[in-house]
């Protein structure tokens, strides 16, 4: 009889205690505002030569990139989009989200990057999902791609 007074005591009494507080957010009840992301380094490129003009903003936070990218080619249809995706060591691969002639797409990009030019990579790229990327253990090349110089970024 004591036992089953003793037990039904400490079921009672852990009934009345606080729940343990979790260390884990609850996005639900979580009101403390999260830092801005800060952007390590920003870099512009450009190409404007025979009535192609082409402009690529990057910002970079660690392997994280993200920015703009415009290319208005002549005798193709403009597209003006943003990017996010991130770099290797030298190379942004990002997935490019633009309009072109009213239609909204999205495509793979990749661009070797340094401090005086960005190249563009051309491969064999294939649809998935409803974007085109580059196709698995597809080779790139940036020896024939658009060269883009370093630019002064417009703010």
């Amino acid at each position: 009889m004591i036992r089953i007074v003793t037990c039904c005591l400490l079921v009672m009494a852990g009934c009345n205690e606080a729940p343990e507080k979790s260390d884990v957010l609850d996005p639900q009840t979580d009101t403390s505002t999260v830092a801005p992301v800060q952007v390590q380094s920003e870099q512009c490129y450009a190409l404007t030569t025979g009535g192609n003009n082409v402009v690529l903003s990057l910002q970079i936070n660690g392997s994280q990139a993200a920015g703009e990218l415009d290319y208005a080619i002549s005798g193709k249809d403009k597209n003006t989009g943003t990017f996010t995706g991130l770099m290797s060591g030298d190379t942004l691969t990002a997935d490019y989200t633009f309009n072109s002639e009213g239609v909204r797409s999205v495509r793979q990009v990749k661009y070797l990057v340094n401090d005086s030019v960005a190249v563009e990579g051309y491969g064999k790229v294939e649809e998935h999902g409803g974007r085109m990327e580059f196709a698995p253990g597809a080779v790139i090349d940036f020896g024939h791609g658009i060269v883009l110089s370093r630019a002064n970024c417009k703010k």
